[in-house]
């Protein structure tokens, strides 16, 4: 009967042992993003192509939460705002600059968007320092977006060019 006992407790300590391993219970699924949700999510990503087509780069910056990364063609990652509101500065002018084709998955307060960016602009010349005509580039977003005290704010978005 004693080695029946010690199998017991080594029996019990290894399962307390595992128990303390585990992630602990799990949340379950979140709740589906409401109407409203989708639709603030949609605005945040066109008002922030807006602020940005319309130099307004403050504006553009706050659509990131505080961790927010910026990924573009070419370039290395921006990390935070001041680093994403720098590089909105010294962007080239933009024109023209249309969102298309906003699509919206997410549960709780964690969303992907994705879209069509079309953009028209004029570019320095590295030759002759001249502007040049105007250069088209068309691509798609893709934005995680994070809802923090009632406000959809991206956390990390790439912009994808051929």
């Amino acid at each position: 009967m004693v080695v029946h006992l010690k199998s017991w407790v080594a029996l019990v300590l290894a399962g307390m042992l595992c128990a303390g391993c585990s992630e602990g219970p799990s949340v379950g699924p979140q709740e589906p993003l409401s109407e409203a949700d989708l639709n603030a999510i949609k605005d945040a990503v066109t008002k922030g192509a807006e602020s940005y087509r319309d130099g307004h780069f403050d504006a553009f910056s706050k659509k990131f939460s505080d961790d927010g990364k910026l990924t573009t063609p070419n370039s290395p990652p921006r990390n935070g705002k001041p680093a994403i509101k720098g590089f909105a500065r010294l962007s080239p002018k933009i024109d023209t600059l249309t969102v298309t084709n906003i699509a919206v998955d997410g549960s709780g307060k964690k969303a992907t968007a994705t879209a069509t960016v079309t953009m028209t602009g004029k570019t320095n010349n590295s030759v002759t320092g001249k502007l040049t005509d105007a250069v088209t580039s068309t691509g798609t977003l893709s934005i995680d977006m994070k809802k923090k005290s009632g406000t959809w704010l991206a956390k990390d978005v790439e912009y994808v060019s051929p």
